[in-house]
């Protein structure tokens, strides 16, 4: 059995995520941040997933210990994954960035995109496109993993056949 954190589960991508891993036989959720939720059941804020974790309750970000399971997922908005992904990844802990922190390869253009400085740029380079579709083998060995988002994954994925050899 897998186990997993989420840092920022009360926002939509986080509720999402949370709704998909309680289907999957072999992931455990055992921790979830939230800044507004901290200290607080996940069956108190969220009834549809009242009785389905146990006693799992929100902690602030700096509460977590991710050395206690095997892969953080980071549900952040952009620019706060990359501030917290190195001290996970430092603990040699699996992972998996929702947010477009680790998806551009070209710094300039990240920066560009986001009108601000990327506070880890020493990190982008370690990270796999997450498109198992595409990248399977290397997402299997990584440490971070960078999900894409809906769009950029649609046109990815439907253009793919017609440009791989």
């Amino acid at each position: 059995m897998t186990k997993v954190a989420i840092y920022g589960a009360t926002g939509y991508t986080g509720f999402e995520l949370i709704r998909l891993l309680l289907s999957h036989p072999g992931v455990r959720i055992t921790a979830l941040s939230s800044e507004q939720y901290s200290d607080l059941a996940i069956d108190k804020a969220f009834a549809p997933f009242r009785g389905k974790l146990g006693k799992v309750a929100f902690g602030k970000m700096e509460q977590m210990r991710p050395e206690d399971v095997d892969a953080v997922f980071l549900a952040l908005p952009h620019t706060v994954s990359a501030s917290v992904a190195g001290e996970i990844l430092s603990r040699g802990v699996r992972v998996i960035d929702l947010s477009a922190d680790f998806r551009f390869r070209k710094i300039p253009l990240y920066e560009s995109v986001y009108g601000v400085r990327h506070k880890t740029p020493a990190l982008v380079g370690q990270a796999v496109y997450g498109l198992p579709e595409i990248y399977r083998n290397p997402l299997r060995k990584t440490r971070l993993a960078a999900v894409p988002g809906c769009y950029p994954a649609a046109v990815i994925l439907a253009l793919y056949p017609l440009l791989a050899d």
